[in-house]
């Protein structure tokens, strides 16, 4: 995206400020910009590609039922970043934007490949970010507010899809051997873990440096090898104790293209992307139905409740 159509963005958002986003929290998330969509949400997995967005969104605690946040999809994790600055500057330029310039956040993928930030803010990347938000991969709550430049905990959004708990217990098709093994796999064969380079190579060993057996400070076969020790080649029935290790693997491998190769068994290419799309509407459903303290979201949307409401939510 270029600054011309993110500062067009950044326009059309605030055009559709009184509408639809006055005074509630907004996060610009990465992702197909969904602005004009206004469909009935039964058509929603008819759509080619399901947008971040709307996988966000569908995540919102069922205990919000009003004033609930709004996801914007502003393109990639440059382009999201860069909308956020641009937003927040004509909002700090123009009376009644209808936008809480303290109701604004960003939130992309933590690649461990970090995105530089060129604007005056007070972390220079996204790996200092999350280096920030997160602490042997658990979101600090306290720290969401002061950030406002987000990331996920884990590499890419997809990587949630493959949770141990959601795994075993609701999505059928997945299967925990294959996924985890490709996952553990990756760590040989995906470019962006590249152990040579010396702040990627310390990005992800601080990232998985809580995990207990891991070999740390070793070249991309022994870190692979580490994770085959410990998982083995079928964890079928991750153990509550074992989620912590795949979770630690997830935070710096892609399992993006795993999700994609994934055969949902349709009749054909239209079929199978009404079911893939309708499986993503599933787990974020699963993840609005299930408020566990070790989720990432559940802590993500309390805090963005206090910050709406000023109060957490009840229960």
């Amino acid at each position: 995206m270029t600054n011309m159509s993110i500062e067009k963005l950044s326009d059309f958002i605030l055009a559709n400020a009184r509408s639809r986003f006055k005074d509630k929290v907004v996060i610009l998330c990465e992702g197909r910009t969904n602005l004009s969509d206004r469909s009935n949400p039964s058509t929603v997995a008819k759509r080619r590609k399901l947008a971040d967005a709307t996988f966000f969104k569908r995540c919102v605690p069922s205990y919000w039922t009003y004033k609930k946040p709004q996801f914007i999809g502003c393109g990639t994790r440059e382009s999201t970043i860069g909308t956020f600055f641009s937003l927040r500057k004509l909002i700090s330029e123009k009376t009644d934007t209808f936008i809480n310039p303290d109701k604004l956040f960003a939130i992309v993928d933590p690649d461990v490949q970090s995105t530089k930030i060129e604007e005056d803010y007070h972390h220079s990347n996204t790996n200092e970010i999350y280096n920030d938000l997160y602490y042997e991969g658990v979101l600090n709550g306290q720290k969401i507010q002061s950030n406002r430049i987000l990331t996920l905990g884990l590499a890419v959004r997809e990587n949630y899809f493959f949770e141990p708990d959601l795994v075993k217990e609701r999505i059928k098709k997945f299967n925990p051997s294959i996924c985890y093994k490709y996952a553990i796999e990756r760590i040989n064969s995906d470019n962006d873990i590249v152990c040579e380079k010396k702040k990627i190579k310390e990005e992800v060993f601080r990232r998985v440096s809580h995990v207990e057996n891991i070999k740390l400070d070793c070249g991309r076969d022994e870190l692979c090898q580490s994770y085959k020790d410990i998982l083995g080649y079928n964890p079928k029935n991750p153990k509550r104790d074992q989620r912590l290790v795949i979770m630690s693997m997830l935070g710096f491998i892609k399992l993006k293209k795993h999700w994609e190769n994934i055969d949902f068994k349709g009749k054909n290419n239209h079929s199978n992307r009404i079911i893939r799309n309708n499986t993503q509407l599933s787990i974020a459903n699963y993840y609005s139905d299930n408020q566990l303290e070790e989720y990432h979201f559940t802590i993500l949307f309390r805090e963005l409740y206090k910050i709406e409401f000023g109060c957490y939510p009840e229960g």
